[in-house]
């Protein structure tokens, strides 16, 4: 029953420490996994108290006597509802933690009603109606999704309100074409030392000039790396704190149908490339787009002819950069959704370890850890 109503049936995902399930769902999972195991002696602690009566009673005769008594299992159940013991069955009655009775129903029931009555003073019959799981109603998908195509302008616009208004980024653009335009004053100055006379080339005239222009282009250099850092780092903890915040006050439904190492891959591996990788990359692309345009502007000033040489490099390039962009991409989108079950599987495994040990799962879920290792190693 239980099947028909999941949304992928067995293969539902059930979420962490089953929280997409109900009581009574929670209870025959776990007595599924115990019977599907085949063992000789099953511990059941009280699998009947988180359903009602009906389902109780089912569970009881068709799970427990018929799948498991009458197979020649030893079944040890530990529960308050003495409604459901049947002749052969050989009961002992704990009060406080002492053996009260402790005999075969069907040779001492006198004795066991009594002392049953004397423990609880009406028969106990749960009153509680299982509530329908989450898992019936929510398609949790569990499949990361990954996007295809190019980013969206609404990402990088995103990225840039997170960095500051657009006064905040104008500074940023100016002080990088300021520092290239010092460059390029400082290479023409070297230039024309270089063609002046060799008695004029040791006055300090030259010295004073072009050691001025290389001590401000240093201290150009040092404040727009300083300043790239600061802006780009207070971006990324912008998007950190909006992201943190929005988890924070995301509905249960939320954390029932994300596995939880989808959310650490989110705030520890990605937060850690906005922090550390993205910075650098931007700051980088940055230079070689201002060196590259100096670089044209001179040599179009200098030698104009080479302007007939840019249409074809511009086509070659766009062409080059379109077919590797498009292939990392999509690599390092694969790498970073390969990367979430390695984190859910850790937290499963570190969690769920006495249930793997207790079901002799080890070796299985070692198995299944590299399987999905090298899922994510496959992307590099």
């Amino acid at each position: 029953m239980d099947f028909s109503i999941f949304v992928q049936g067995d293969a539902t995902l059930v979420g962490d420490r089953g929280v997409q399930c109900s009581g009574g769902q929670k209870a025959r999972i776990g007595l599924a996994r115990a019977y599907y195991r085949d063992p000789q002696v099953l511990l059941l602690d009280d699998p009947l108290s988180a359903v009602d009566s009906t389902v109780a009673r089912s569970i009881c005769q068709k799970a427990i006597r018929e799948l498991g008594v009458q197979r020649g299992k030893c079944i040890i159940l530990a529960t308050h509802q003495h409604q459901f013991l049947g002749h052969g069955d050989h009961c002992i009655i704990l009060e406080k933690g002492k053996v009260v009775s402790s005999a075969l129903v069907e040779s001492s029931t006198a004795d066991f009603a009594t002392k049953a009555a004397g423990s609880e003073e009406k028969e106990y019959e749960p009153k509680v109606k299982e509530k329908r799981g989450r898992c019936a109603d929510v398609d949790s998908g569990q499949e990361e999704v990954r996007n295809t195509g190019i980013i969206a302008v609404s990402t990088w616009s995103a990225y840039g309100a997170s960095a500051g208004n657009s006064g905040v980024c104008a500074v940023f653009f100016v002080f990088f074409a300021i520092t290239q335009s010092a460059l390029l004053v400082l290479i023409v100055e070297v230039g024309k030392w270089a063609e002046a006379p060799i008695n004029s080339q040791q006055s300090p005239y030259w010295f004073g000039i072009i050691l001025g222009l290389a001590a401000f282009l240093l201290i150009l250099s040092i404040v727009r790396a300083q300043m790239s850092y600061q802006i780009l780092i207070g971006a990324s903890k912008k998007l950190h704190n909006r992201m943190l915040d929005s988890v924070l006050r995301s509905k249960v439904v939320f954390f029932d149908t994300n596995p939880l190492g989808r959310i650490l891959n989110r705030f520890s591996a990605d937060v850690g490339i906005c922090d550390e990788t993205l910075p650098l990359t931007i700051y980088d692309f940055l230079v070689g787009a201002f060196i590259v345009c100096g670089g044209v502007i001179t040599a179009s000033v200098v030698l104009p002819f080479v302007l007939v040489a840019l249409p074809p490099l511009i086509w070659c390039f766009i062409t080059l950069r379109r077919i590797f962009v498009k292939t990392t991409r999509e690599l390092k989108r694969l790498e970073g959704v390969s990367r979430s079950p390695i984190f859910a599987m850790m937290s499963e495994s570190l969690h769920g370890v006495s249930t793997l040990r207790a079901n002799d799962c080890v070796n299985y879920f070692k198995t299944k850890f590299e399987l999905v290792h090298d899922t994510h190693t496959r992307a590099y």
